[in-house]
């Protein structure tokens, strides 16, 4: 893996020099051409004027930043630049806290942290630190003229730096369920639904289905091989109350939990 970035941890008077590492990997998007249905020649995207239509060239185009629908406010981007913060690849730590302080909407990316030159040892000890503390350390830095905030703890072996969102990015929503009255049958139900659902988290579960079929289009599209078109799914709205609904997700729940047995008895 190669290192994204560089900087130091500055703890306690103690100066650990480090490197982050991406620790996930965006899903690569599947793409398309806009064409010309004629002759599938490719087409471009140009900037014109609203008021004239008339194609403006790339020297002529500024930025400005909308007052109104119709007022704007240009904008120097020297001036923007030179407000970004100066990065001095110091990691600033601000507080230790308990992980469970951090609402999970906070989290944004995050990274694996990994010694640089000759720092082995000292970070070895902060991450045995936060294993056995349990905590997490808030920090701030700036990478690449953005300044960001974030979480470093251990993650089993390792040591994972999350970037954080702003508090203003952050919705809060407070909903009431006070004066709701549930039957003895609406709770049971709901019980044995979670009961039913009950397991273990694994990732290799939850795969794009849809991305596998606009691959296996696009495959079959190239070799010139015929694509059956498929049939919109028709949304059926259910009635009924929740008890009814809870216990056919119960029984969906329990028939597709019941398949691979039934399956390895007949290869068995």
């Amino acid at each position: 893996m190669r290192a994204l970035w560089r900087g130091v941890i500055e703890l306690a008077g103690e100066s650990i020099s480090v490197k982050l590492y991406a620790a996930v990997q965006p899903h690569a998007q599947i793409s398309f051409t806009m064409l010309h249905k004629k002759d599938l020649t490719p087409l471009k995207q140009v900037m014109v004027n609203a008021a004239t239509g008339e194609e403006v060239p790339k020297e002529k185009i500024i930025k400005g930043f909308p007052l109104s629908k119709r007022r704007f406010l240009p904008v120097d981007p020297e001036d923007i630049a030179a407000l970004a913060p100066e990065g001095d690849r110091e990691i600033e730590t601000l507080a230790v806290v308990e992980p469970t302080e951090i609402d999970p909407r906070y989290y944004v990316r995050p990274y694996y942290v990994g010694p640089d030159t000759h720092a082995d040892a000292q970070l070895a000890a902060l991450h045995k630190a936060l294993v056995d503390s349990g905590s997490a350390v808030i920090v701030r830095w700036v990478m690449r003229k953005i300044r960001y905030h974030g979480a470093l703890a251990a993650e089993g072996d390792a040591l994972v730096l999350n970037t954080l969102r702003q508090p203003e990015q952050v919705l809060h929503r407070a909903q009431s369920y006070a004066g709701i009255e549930l039957d003895q049958r609406e709770i049971k139900t709901a019980r044995y639904l979670v009961e039913a659902l009950s397991g273990s988290f694994s990732p290799a579960e939850y795969h794009d289905e849809y991305r596998g079929r606009v691959e296996e289009i696009i495959a079959r599209k190239a070799k010139g091989l015929p694509v059956a078109k498929q049939a919109a799914k028709q949304v059926r709205t259910k009635g009924g109350q929740l008890p009814e609904l809870l216990e056919e997700s119960l029984k969906s729940a329990r028939q597709e939990r019941e398949t691979p047995a039934k399956q390895k008895r007949r290869g068995a």
